[in-house]
């Protein structure tokens, strides 16, 4: 099983293999994540764990001087304090630290925000932005991975590697806001109650081979 037909078509091409695959989607509980009907947005939000990886470090360097209020969301890494300590020199008075909290927090950082931005080196789906899509947020995801098959066109794409576009991907996705179609293509594929039925079919299609 994998998560995308992208990233089952370069499974087969980086392993050379034939092997049958079936597509299993990563998904958001949407009875959680919804939005609040009249509450305004502002600013901008990354939700997840501090780290090289997710490259927040990034993100705030390209936020820096724009006057955009930014919110990082998350504990750090336990093995990259130091890569938090540098986020934090990097930051000014823009930049918000939350350590994160239970569901409810993130479901209100979520509300909150206009954007939720991830910066990644790579990701597959990052469920952080299928929960902000959920709640009717904008999203910013990386170019790298297999994202596209989840979000289409209906979100602005950044490349984490070339200087300016984590910014004019910000810039834009802030101009035009979140749209309606991007949450209801979430509701329509990528809840779990999708991945389920997903699931037991590559049971069943494993079982019956």
């Amino acid at each position: 099983m994998c998560s995308s037909d992208l990233e089952a078509r370069q499974i087969r091409s980086d392993l050379a293999v034939s092997t049958p695959m079936h597509v299993v989607p990563n998904a958001v509980d949407h009875r959680w994540f919804t939005p609040t009907e009249g509450s305004e947005r502002h600013g901008v939000a990354y939700v997840g764990r501090i780290e090289p990886h997710k490259n927040q470090l990034g993100l705030i360097r390209e936020l820096r001087g724009t006057g955009i209020h930014l919110v990082i969301a998350g504990p750090p890494h336990p093995h990259h304090a130091s890569y938090e300590a540098e986020c934090r020199t990097a930051a000014d008075e823009t930049v918000t630290f939350d350590p994160g909290g239970g569901p409810a927090e993130v479901r209100d950082i979520y509300r909150r925000a206009a954007v939720h931005v991830l910066p990644s080196w790579f990701e597959t789906t990052g469920l952080v932005s299928l929960e902000a899509a959920a709640t009717g947020c904008g999203v910013v995801t990386t170019n790298r991975g297999y994202v596209r098959d989840y979000f289409e066109d209906l979100v602005a794409y950044c490349d984490p590697g070339k200087r300016g576009s984590i910014r004019g991907a910000v810039e834009s996705a802030l101009q035009h806001g979140a749209s309606s179609a991007l949450r209801e293509r979430i509701l329509q594929n990528f809840t779990w109650d999708h991945t389920a039925r997903a699931t037991l079919r590559a049971y069943e299609v494993a079982l019956g081979s």
